[in-house]
């Protein structure tokens, strides 16, 4: 019994110095800057957030550290190079896979990367053939078909015909 409770006693240990190893390993990964690039600020929850050509930057332990900025920040100016997805009439602007919307003139903010189940607009174009060159792609588990800037929805009517809606647009 008293070697068991040994064991065990030392296992529970082993464990409390693996764990606090890995803590001290994954806090180790966060770079601390004191100098950050001329930046912007918008504040959020109460913390500054810094950015600047689409990097993000909060206070940490006396300098600033890279991070995601946190859904439903506003931010007055988009990043440079910025691309923007149209997705059922919605334009989203995204650059370093954040994703913004605008809210007023001069006001974006960052939201979720949309998902399958916005994509899908209330005028879309149907085709009944695919352009040559057609590219399958996959998006949150679900298959369109890229040709340039324009996604494309397999659809099937119930009499088994295939045709083709306009699911979303990419523009520059």
């Amino acid at each position: 019994m008293k070697i068991k409770n040994a064991v065990i006693a030392l296992l529970l240990n082993l464990s409390a110095v693996l764990t606090v190893h890995a803590q001290h390993r994954a806090a180790a990964k966060i770079t601390v800057t004191k100098k950050i690039p001329h930046s912007r600020v918008s504040v959020y929850n109460g913390v500054n957030y810094h950015y600047a050509d689409g990097i993000y930057y909060r206070p940490y332990q006396g300098g600033y550290t890279i991070v995601r900025p946190p859904v439903g920040i506003h931010v007055n100016v988009l990043p440079a190079g910025f691309a923007t997805l149209i997705l059922a009439g919605t334009s989203y602007y995204y650059l370093n896979d954040v994703y913004y919307i605008q809210i007023q003139p001069n006001t974006y903010k960052v939201v979720e990367k949309p998902d399958e189940k916005i994509i899908c607009h209330e005028h879309s174009e149907f085709i009944s053939q695919l352009p040559q060159g057609a590219e399958s792609i996959s998006i949150n588990d679900k298959n369109y078909y890229r040709v340039n800037d324009t996604y494309y929805e397999k659809i099937t009517s119930e009499n088994g015909e295939i045709s083709y809606k306009t699911a979303g647009k990419k523009t520059k």
